[in-house]
């Protein structure tokens, strides 16, 4: 179980993209796209349809916790894997072409280019949240990993989401858009609890990273929960920055 910055980065971006808004999600969005470097940022929305699908090197490794690992990732990225994702994302149809068919002409060039966006975007937008974003997702990690080791991997999977379903031999997802039978075949799954992926699952499953499952994390909607370092202050006058700091912290199980 991973905590994923590339995941909730590529998730957020696309819902910029999307004309169906989240409402719970609204101060967050506005804060990314205010911030964002707007040419990095227009790079990004240029390659995320806003359904369907994702490309897969964009998050980079499941297991990848820190931002810098995943630039290094998609750096890394094979260049026939890169190819791949963006004629995928060019299938879908939701998009301009254009860019997309841009950015195919010369994929090594792309590669870079959508790391230095990507990097971009985090630092100009998304590092300042990403700690009340961390919270939540540890959080949750805590909390299933607690589900686990008292009532065993079987009813923590079946917690996940009223759409995935352990039968103790094949873990299912219902209401998805595709249908395809994956065998493990011993790459193991990663499971990454999910703020902007609120409220549906995600599945990776292509090579050559392990499958990964997005799930919600709990309190992926609590804007206090979120907003929490950027509202110490109060908190801080009134108890001293060292003791609201000790009852912010206590919001995550340790």
């Amino acid at each position: 179980m991973h905590v994923s910055p590339g995941n909730e980065l590529i998730r957020a971006v696309r819902r910029l993209n999307s004309p169906h808004a989240v409402p719970l999600h609204t101060d967050l969005l506005d804060r990314v796209r205010t911030n964002a470097d707007p040419q990095a940022l227009r790079l990004l929305q240029s390659v995320l349809p806003p359904r369907i699908y994702t490309p897969d090197f964009l998050s980079g490794p499941a297991d990848s916790e820190e931002p810098a690992d995943v630039v290094t990732a998609i750096r890394d990225s094979p260049l026939d894997a890169v190819v791949l994702d963006l004629r995928r994302c060019l299938a879908v149809g939701l998009l301009d072409a254009d860019p997309i068919d841009r950015l195919l002409r010369n994929p090594a060039s792309a590669r870079e280019r959508l790391a230095e966006a990507w990097e971009t975007v985090w630092d100009s937008a998304f590092a300042p949240l990403w700690p009340g974003l961390r919270q939540v997702l540890d959080s949750d990690k805590a909390h299933r990993i607690h589900i686990a080791g008292s009532h065993g991997m079987g009813e923590m999977l079946n917690s996940l989401h009223p759409d995935v379903h352990w039968d103790g031999h094949v873990l299912r997802r219902f209401r998805s858009p595709s249908t395809a039978e994956i065998h493990g075949e011993g790459r193991g799954l990663i499971l990454r609890p999910s703020v902007f992926g609120w409220p549906r699952v995600q599945v990776a499953v292509d090579p050559p990273w392990p499958p990964s499952l997005a799930y919600p994390a709990r309190n992926a909607t609590s804007q206090w929960s979120l907003n929490a370092p950027s509202s110490a202050r109060p908190l801080q006058d009134l108890l001293g920055e060292t003791r609201a700091m000790i009852l912010l912290q206590l919001a995550v199980p340790a």
